[in-house]
């Protein structure tokens, strides 16, 4: 499919769609966060920088060619914050809860080839607070156009990875998804090359057949010569071209590409972290997509900013604290060279806050971790997915056991590339009422947020086994204290510090480097926000 970006240019107003007046409109440039610059309030949760919750709408006028009839139409946003209704013409063709993943509205049903078409996105922030940090609210990452033929190439649907690295050969594999929305069966071929940063590296061709209304695999296995491999010091990004044809066709029906860096990535408690072979310690920090003053409006500059801060200072790991971060950010990780931690939630059944996005949990979690690992997915800074942060259920309430194995799975699904990792803490809650009355009992009081008392040390490992045994890596949050006798317990279990406080790093690094499955640390926080 054709893309294009949509940033300039929209007509702004506070407040839901009304229908019966006319609101008073300002022209904004994305991207957009509506409520950076409201009055703040004592009465405001601190949370949200005590910035009220607000509501808003944007409006902007698509100019659809008449040459795009016949073809589909779609609008992406890469994150709205939050619960977030898309109208064309007055149509509601979408609604999206999470302000942190990515998703697509198909527009077609709806457009009006050759004449301009009035598209609405209505935001609404209102109930607050539904976060533990500052959201900011509206469209505030980047939002594209898309168009392409009825049979074409499925957005997101290239995946490239690195099977195997031998001397001075790579051997990739490539799955290239077609979608076909026509009436007929489609036959024909897709056609990849992969670009090196030098000139072409690999091509290759493979036939396709796709029924009517269904979605095919086209695969396809390359070697590429000398390959320049991703690292954090070499950050060498290749670009992967696909073009589907069809017999009798000189042109292509459809094209599309995406870039990716050559690597692997493995993990196991003897030899930890290894990224193409070679054992890797993550010295690495943890920080909110938010941008301090500036709110959480993505903007390239201040990315760029903040992880050459990072690498100067010796970094070579970001931990996404507790949401998918924009794709630009990820492109930019990609090129300067930064292992990431790419997270899903921050909490799963159970909320965190009272409007948060457990409210939402059941009807779309699955929908929202495969939009975004099938974004993230060919980014080679991506290195590990994590599917939860301190979840309230991590004792095993609220169907945690079953939570916590369904997300590993799904992911997997996905992409079997990397490890998955739970994020877990100390069981200051999140004890059923028998337990929590024996901690109140024995601490004589309620424990802080990641206390500690001799009971909760006591069951730690016996209640949170079952979180942690669908997942890969387990990351601990300020437990390193445990990182000897869990252990002991559990001799394979590859553990991650996934918080630690700062003051407390040389004892805590001297651990990561005694301990080889203990595969690196993230202080809380590397920037402050």
């Amino acid at each position: 499919m054709q893309e294009q970006r949509i940033m300039a240019g929209w007509s702004f107003y506070r407040g839901v769609p009304d229908r019966f007046s006319t609101p008073e409109r300002t022209v904004v440039d994305l991207p957009h966060d509506m409520q950076v610059g409201l009055p703040q309030s004592r009465e405001a949760n601190a949370a949200s920088g005590f910035f009220p919750g607000c509501a808003g709408t944007y409006e902007k006028t698509l100019d659809i060619p008449q040459e795009w009839e016949g073809e589909k139409v779609f609008v992406e946003f890469d994150g709205v914050y939050g619960n977030t209704t898309v109208s064309l013409n007055g149509s509601r063709l979408g609604f999206h809860p999470y302000g942190y993943t990515p998703f697509v509205v198909d527009l077609t049903r709806r457009v009006r080839f050759g004449e301009p078409n009035r598209l609405e996105v209505a935001v609404d922030n209102t109930q607050t607070p539904n976060c533990r940090w500052y959201s900011g609210a509206g469209l505030y990452r980047e939002v594209k156009l898309l168009h392409g033929p009825l049979c074409r190439i499925q957005h997101r649907g290239i995946f490239i990875k690195t099977e195997s690295i031998d001397g001075d050969t790579a051997t990739i594999s490539a799955e290239v998804r077609v979608v076909n929305d026509g009436a007929l069966p489609f036959h024909g071929h897709v056609d990849l090359t992969l670009t090196a940063p030098g000139g072409e590296a690999a091509q290759g061709r493979t036939s396709v057949w796709v029924e009517p209304g269904e979605t095919a695999p086209a695969r396809l296995r390359l070697v590429v010569q000398s390959p320049q491999l991703w690292d954090v010091d070499t950050p060498a990004l290749y670009a992967a071209e696909a073009a589907l044809t069809s017999p009798g066709n000189a042109a292509p029906v459809d094209r599309a590409s995406t870039r990716f860096g050559i690597r692997t990535v493995a993990v196991d408690a003897v030899h930890g972290l290894r990224v193409n072979g070679k054992t890797v310690k993550l010295k690495g920090g943890c920080i909110h997509h938010v941008t301090s003053p500036l709110g959480a409006a993505d903007f390239d500059c201040q990315t760029r900013r903040v992880l050459k801060a990072h690498k100067e200072a010796g970094y070579n790991a970001l931990r996404l604290a507790h949401n998918p971060p924009s794709q630009r950010f990820l492109d930019l990780c990609d090129e300067y060279g930064l292992f990431v931690i790419d997270e899903a939630f921050d909490g799963w059944h159970v909320g965190k806050t009272p409007h948060g996005y457990h409210q939402f949990f059941d009807e779309w979690w699955e929908r929202d971790v495969e939009a975004f690992v099938l974004r993230d997915r060919n980014h080679p800074s991506v290195i590990i997915w994590s599917i939860g942060n301190e979840v309230f259920e991590r004792a095993g309430t609220g169907d945690g056991y079953w939570v916590s194995q369904r997300l590993a799975e799904k992911v997997r699904s996905l992409d079997s590339t990397r490890p998955v990792l739970l994020a877990l803490c100390t069981l200051w809650n999140g004890l059923d009422d028998q337990d929590a009355q024996e901690l109140q009992r024995r601490a004589g009081e309620p424990l802080g947020q990641n206390g500690e008392s001799s009971y909760t040390n006591e069951i730690w490992a016996d209640r949170t086994e079952s979180m942690a045994s669908p997942v890969d890596i387990v990351g601990y949050n300020y437990m390193e204290d445990r990182y000897l006798s869990d252990h002991a317990l559990f001799p394979d279990r590859v553990i991650c510090g996934t918080e630690s406080f700062p003051m407390a790093i040389v004892r805590v690094w001297e651990l990561v480097e005694q301990c080889p499955y203990v595969i690196g640390d993230f202080t809380w926080t590397s920037a402050d926000y």
